[in-house]
């Protein structure tokens, strides 16, 4: 697993400039010490869908490149920092806060239908990265306790129609990571007797 440092380093090679060194300098203070389940740092979640982000943008939309770049690195700014909206109004563009605002929760609650329709009303940048956000999520879930990966399961899989309509390129992404999960949970390498298949 690549370290905080290695992973701001990957990124600023992707897209060099004072704009996404300025966003990792951001969130590597704002997020500080924050850790995710599993103990691994919160900043390095954002940093890899900075990457993810970059990676889509070289090869779909090259032009939206650095944009791209910062949404991903900036998407959980607003929601779990103090970071306001003015502030990133002033440091990376009226743009990039827009579709940071779309990726960012109202509340910890929120229906997954309400959030979606606001991501999907933030256009095709929000979209793109809410699912690079979606698929590394999915990814870290084996640090997480089992129940709350049978609920992610869950919550995800209802929320399928919506992805459908919402990332028809991205769906089956989703759905395969969805169904990696599935497997993964559900897989039981001991028959009833509890003897080895």
């Amino acid at each position: 697993m690549p370290t905080t440092q290695e992973l701001a380093e990957r990124l600023r090679t992707l897209v060099p400039g004072r704009p996404i060194s300025k966003a990792i300098e951001l969130v590597l203070e704002r997020h500080g010490d924050r850790t995710r389940l599993g103990g691994e740092p919160e900043v390095n979640h954002v940093l890899r869908v900075g990457i993810a982000g970059a990676e889509y943008a070289l090869a779909n939309l090259p032009e939206q490149l650095e944009t791209l770049a910062l949404c991903g690195v900036l998407h959980d700014v607003l929601e779990d920092t103090p970071t306001t909206d003015t502030e990133l109004v002033n440091f990376f563009g009226g743009e990039v806060a827009r579709v940071v605002r779309a990726l960012s929760h109202v509340e910890e609650e929120e229906p997954e239908a309400i959030y979606y329709a606001r991501v999907a009303a933030g256009g095709q940048l929000a979209v793109v990265i809410k699912r690079c956000d979606r698929l590394d999520n999915f990814g870290c879930l084996h640090a997480a306790p089992e129940k709350f990966q049978r609920k992610v399961l869950r919550l995800q899989r209802a929320a399928l129609p919506i992805w459908r309509s919402m990332d028809p390129e991205g769906y089956p992404l989703i759905v395969a990571a969805l169904d990696d999960l599935d497997r993964r949970l559900n897989h039981n390498p001991c028959d009833k007797q509890g003897k080895g298949v």
